[in-house]
């Protein structure tokens, strides 16, 4: 039987590519092009029923005036992400639920959109959670308004090369393992002055500038999930000053492990070597920390990883997009405002902001315009349907971060173009009479008599008062 194997995967003299290849194949090969294949099948079924699930979503876009003078930090901002936590399924969905009829955890849009120079907030989120939305708003912002608007991105083509219009867009990934978080707001504040620098306000300019025709798009889609991913921070932080974190066993690990335990203790009975207990079993060193001997950078870095991980994350992607008419299209100004102003989030010594150059509408060499317009036409599908799947990898930011990049203008930061409310909402009057309702000190009408304006009048209310 041993002679045999050993003759069966012995290769044979090949002559040619094609032989070796033919010989792997036949011999074992085919197993992995297999297994490659079901993962792959595997996989695109899954695409495609949570694609048809998300489907089944009623979704909304929901415009928000901010108010017109705001002097809280983006730490309001950062309160509202923390609310949204609860949007997390309470009840996760079963087996049969995830891999039958592809139920997924809804995931909503944060976006900052500036058409021909005046600059609104938008939300995209499911019905379902509207008001779930609304109340983390208004809990931070009372004097906010909040409207149901149709989509914004149903008004450019979709689809392209088009004889009006062009586009450019992009993905934002980052450098480096999300566990290293970017700058956050806390770091534009002016100790000195203790005035709020918002790295925003390079955008709003920019946002500001554009002509009718024009157009600018911030996305940054986020899903609820779990918080286990601090476990993947705290292991990058034990990495980092030199303690071994546990690692898990797998099954196959645990397998080798196994024969290869029993294979000593047959040899050493065998030969008659008897091994002390102490020796046979013997116990782990204590983890040893390094933290003293890292550099002030260093110990930086891993405060600011275990800082990122005391709070609430999200997995999140962002996009950016440039639509104008073709007479008056500008992509190389586009770039250079939008990226740079993602450029001021970075931290060279944690993680920094880069275009993804899997999704920049972006061709060199050979069938250049082809290439552009499969990626303009492919952005455009996952910009429409604010899409976690479609496009480059996901990473996590947490509340903080989120709120340095999504935050609305305080009243130092110059927009003028912003959409805001115009006027502030409050309750009416306890005093105020309703129809089919009177309050307590409302005018009455005498027993048997209708309300009247002269029972308004004898109650001493303001004559120009509405009467219904």
């Amino acid at each position: 039987m041993l002679e045999a194997l050993i003759q069966f995967f012995t290769p044979p003299y090949i002559p040619t590519p094609f032989h070796g290849m033919a010989w792997v194949f036949t011999h074992g090969g085919w197993l992995l092009i297999g297994i490659f294949l079901i993962k792959y099948l595997w996989w695109l079924w899954i695409f495609e029923i949570q694609n048809a699930y998300w489907e089944t979503i009623e979704r909304t876009v929901l415009a928000i005036h901010v108010p017109k003078e705001i002097e809280d930090s983006p730490k309001a901002a950062e309160n509202i992400f923390d609310f949204y936590r609860g949007l997390r399924l309470k009840r996760l969905p079963t087996k049969y639920e995830r891999f039958w009829l592809g139920e997924i955890q809804p995931n909503f849009s944060c976006e900052i959109v500036s058409r021909g120079g005046t600059i609104q907030f938008y939300m995209w989120v499911p019905k379902a959670l509207r008001n779930m939305i609304e109340a983390g708003i208004y809990a931070q912002y009372p004097d906010a308004e909040i409207t149901e608007v149709d989509d914004y991105v149903k008004d450019v083509p979709h689809h392209y090369p088009d004889s009006e219009y062009d586009m450019w867009g992009t993905e934002i990934a980052q450098d480096k393992h999300w566990v290293y978080p970017i700058k956050m707001y806390e770091k534009f504040e002016d100790k000195l002055e203790g005035v709020f620098k918002d790295p925003l306000a390079s955008l709003f300019e920019y946002m500001n500038t554009l002509h009718p025709g024009e157009e600018a798009w911030v996305q940054i889609a986020i899903l609820p999930i779990e918080n286990d991913w601090h476990h993947e921070s705290a292991a990058e932080a034990q990495k980092l000053i030199g303690v071994q974190a546990h690692e898990k066993t797998g099954v196959i690990a645990g397998v080798v492990r196994f024969f290869s335990k029993l294979s000593y203790d047959t040899f050493a009975h065998f030969f008659g070597i008897h091994i002390g207990e102490e020796n046979a079993h013997p116990k782990p060193e204590a983890p040893h920390s390094l933290m003293l001997f890292l550099s002030p950078g260093e110990k930086n870095v891993v405060e600011e990883i275990q800082l990122k991980a005391s709070k609430n994350g999200f997995l999140c992607k962002i996009r950016v997009l440039y639509v104008a008419k073709k007479e008056i299209f500008n992509k190389r100004r586009a770039m250079s405002s939008m990226l740079g102003t993602f450029m001021q989030f970075n931290n060279l010594e944690c993680n920094s902001f880069r275009p993804d150059k899997y999704t920049i509408v972006k061709a060199e060499y050979v069938f250049t315009e082809w290439r552009k317009n499969y990626r303009k036409r492919r952005f455009m599908r996952g910009y429409r349907a604010r899409s976690m799947a479609r496009g480059a990898r996901t990473y996590v930011l947490n509340t903080e971060e989120l709120a340095s990049l999504w935050h609305f203008p305080t009243i130092a930061t110059p927009s003028p173009m912003v959409m805001k409310a115009e006027s502030k909402k409050a309750e009416p009057p306890h005093i105020l009479p309703f129809t089919g309702h009177v309050g307590t000190h409302a005018p009455s009408a005498p027993k048997g008599r209708e309300l009247k304006e002269e029972d308004v009048a004898a109650a001493g209310l303001p004559e120009n008062l509405p009467f219904v």
